[in-house]
């Protein structure tokens, strides 16, 4: 799709042979106006920027939004994993998707820069692309909204964290949210997502519509424990398992998003990446005699901004 191919090209260091053919990327995202939803329109600001500043100006501009401000990096993993090890992971994972699909990444950036993984994605079809551009849409979203875009958080529950967090931790976060502009809809549902070929808003269960150009879901899992209970067992909010991962079968171990565990007096599951790979590490030395408790304290992402 030459959609993505153009929008990679104008969130690259601005160049003089680029800039050159802005009138063609202008007809390419034309031509595909009806897989893009007119993206012509909402860009053109950035096009008349691009025809009408010094390269110099243009180039000092960038640095100084991408280069010099951590939270608008154009490398995905980082506003993800940080520096931890799990960035160095999720590179390879990415980097083995690319070989997959026989696209030589460029060796002078990271596989996760976004005007690289863009260009990964316009030489895929448009289904398996957009399911890819999925995994990554939820970063992208939160630049976008230090970038200037309006965001609002829909939250069926009476608070936001409310799962995970005491009420105080829940008003610290709704103040800073929109201290930094976001919207906060607590005690909401959500009726529908409305649009034909492509997201256009959202109707809440109260009537209310609001315009929307992209819609991010994270409503968390309802555990899948059809075969767990067909082979008869024991389930608890997921598949129950005690404090070092047995079933109530002999010889069946769980860890991950599915699996429960005592917690303060009840089964307890934490849906997270760093729980899936804690517990599995060490549901994975237990099978080998570790006889090893897995009691962890449930978390989530406080540095947000």
């Amino acid at each position: 799709m030459k959609t993505f191919k153009v929008i990679s090209m104008l969130l690259m260091y601005p160049e003089s042979d680029w800039l050159s053919a802005l009138p063609e990327m202008h007809a390419a995202l034309l031509d595909e106006a009806g897989f893009n939803g007119n993206a012509t329109a909402r860009l053109a600001p950035l096009f008349d920027l691009l025809h009408e500043s010094e390269l110099i100006a243009l180039q000092e501009n960038y640095v100084a939004t991408f280069d010099r401000n951590p939270s608008h990096s154009l490398h995905l993993f980082e506003h993800i994993h940080g520096e931890s090890r799990d960035r160095g992971s999720a590179m390879i994972d990415l980097l083995e998707e690319y070989w997959k699909h026989d696209f030589d990444a460029s060796a002078s950036e990271l596989p996760d820069y976004v005007p690289l993984f863009l260009e990964f994605l316009s030489l895929l079809p448009a289904e398996e692309a957009l399911e890819l551009l999925g995994d990554a849409v939820h970063v992208l979203a939160a630049v976008g909204r230090k970038l200037g875009l309006e965001v609002t958080v829909i939250e069926m529950a009476p608070r936001i964290l409310q799962r995970v967090a005491a009420p105080e931790t829940s008003t610290f976060f709704r103040v800073l949210h929109q201290s930094h502009g976001a919207t906060i809809l607590e005690s909401t549902g959500l009726d529908r997502i409305l649009g034909a070929t492509r997201v256009t808003g959202v109707r809440l269960k109260d009537g209310r519509e609001l315009p929307a150009d992209f819609v991010i879901v994270g409503v968390g899992i309802t555990p899948n424990t059809a075969e767990a209970a067909a082979a008869g067992i024991a389930l608890d909010n997921g598949i129950k398992t005690d404090l070092q991962g047995r079933t109530s079968a002999p010889h069946v171990w769980a860890a991950g998003d599915c699996a429960s565990f005592p917690l303060n007096g009840a089964q307890m599951r934490i849906e997270s990446v760093g729980n899936a790979i804690d517990q599995a590490e060490l549901v994975a030395e237990n099978i080998l005699g570790a006889g090893k408790d897995y009691i962890p304290a449930p978390w989530f992402w406080s540095d947000q901004y």
